[in-house]
């Protein structure tokens, strides 16, 4: 099945193992370009795709790496924001980090 992403510049955050490196899998086998970023580096790297080291919870971080990314790549198609697991807060009471 052809999803139309032959071309498509995508982000995935935490995609270096689980549900997230299966995302990064498919969009690249979609022919996506495919950049993730993860607090640490792959254990097993996937050729072709760029790796970032980063902290979503670190808002200058990202922010230098989605610029990063438009600089170089010139868009920014896709964004799968895979990175979960915070602790259980009502929204009023909980903050960025």
């Amino acid at each position: 099945m052809d999803v139309g992403l032959a071309g498509a510049v995508a982000l995935v955050t935490g995609g270096v193992r689980g549900v997230g490196r299966g995302i990064v899998d498919v969009l690249a086998d979609a022919g996506a370009t495919v950049i993730t970023c993860a607090r640490h580096e792959p254990e097993r790297p996937r050729e072709g795709v760029e790796y970032a080291v980063a902290d979503v919870r670190d808002t200058e971080q990202m922010a230098a790496l989605i610029d990063g990314i438009v600089a170089r790549r010139g868009r920014l198609d896709v964004l799968v924001n895979n990175v979960g697991g915070a602790p259980h807060a009502l929204l009023q009471d909980s903050s960025a980090t």
